[in-house]
Parts: structure tokens; C-alpha cells; sequence
């Protein structure tokens, strides 16, 4: 089985940590492809999934950064305050767009079959050798 980030003790460090999540979400994008062709579905379909689901975790920080708007401590003043949503608003924008951009990219699971056999040949390959 591939281990995900469950299998790893998370870092303190939340620069860190993060990359542990994309080497998660890389490692179960490989075995959801992995498992879904080998179950026989379509790999135009697979990509439709993981793109989805991407897209689907992007959009849900994006509904997070939104409740942000109007946070803002009111005492630092109408500036502030004014500052705080435009940022807010730019963020949330950002975060669309990266969300636009994950439901849009298609060839993941087709680049992830052509790895896992190339990653299959050479483990026979090594086996046949050994």
C-alpha cells in the first residue's frame, strides 16, 4: 500500500508539513488511479474524479478565507478594516482561479498509468535479474 500522510508523523514545521500533504496527495493520486483502471474504469473518467476532487478541497479553503471578510479588528480603524477585506477578496479570488485551474487539468491519471507500468516493468525487470 502507498503510504499518505497518515503513515507519516506530520512536521511542527507548517512549511514542511504542507509538503508532506502534496506527497500525500501525489501517493493517493497514484493509487486511486492505480485501483479505478485497474476496476476497469475509463481513464478520461479517473481524471474527471481526481480532478474533481482537487478542485472540490481548493473550493472548500476558498468558502474558509471567505468567512474571513469583516474579521478584521475594528479598533485598528476603517482603513484596516478596509485593507483586511481586500485581502480577503484576493485571496478568495486566487483560491477560485487555482480551483478553476485543478478542475481543468486533465492527463493526470493518463501520465500516472504510463508511470505505474514503467515503475511495474522495472520491478519485473529487477526480479527477472535477481
Amino acid at each position: 500500500m502507498t503510504p499518505g500522510i497518515g503513515a507519516l508523523e506530520r512536521s511542527e514545521d507548517p512549511i514542511h508539513r504542507v509538503g508532506q500533504y502534496q506527497v500525500g496527495q501525489s501517493n493517493a493520486a497514484l493509487r486511486i488511479v492505480e485501483v479505478l483502471t485497474w476496476a476497469g474504469l475509463p481513464v478520461e473518467e479517473v481524471d474527471e474524479l481526481l480532478c474533481s476532487v482537487e478542485a472540490g478541497a481548493i473550493a472548500g479553503a476558498q468558502c474558509i478565507v471567505v468567512e474571513r471578510t469583516g474579521c478584521a479588528d475594528r479598533e485598528r480603524g476603517e482603513r484596516f478594516e478596509a485593507g483586511w477585506d481586500a485581502g480577503v477578496t484576493v485571496v478568495s479570488d486566487d483560491l477560485v482561479a487555482m480551483a478553476d485551474r485543478a478542475y481543468e487539468r486533465r492527463g493526470q491519471a493518463a501520465s500516472a498509468v504510463r508511470l505505474l507500468a514503467h515503475l511495474r516493468q522495472r520491478a519485473e525487470d529487477r526480479r527477472d535479474r535477481g
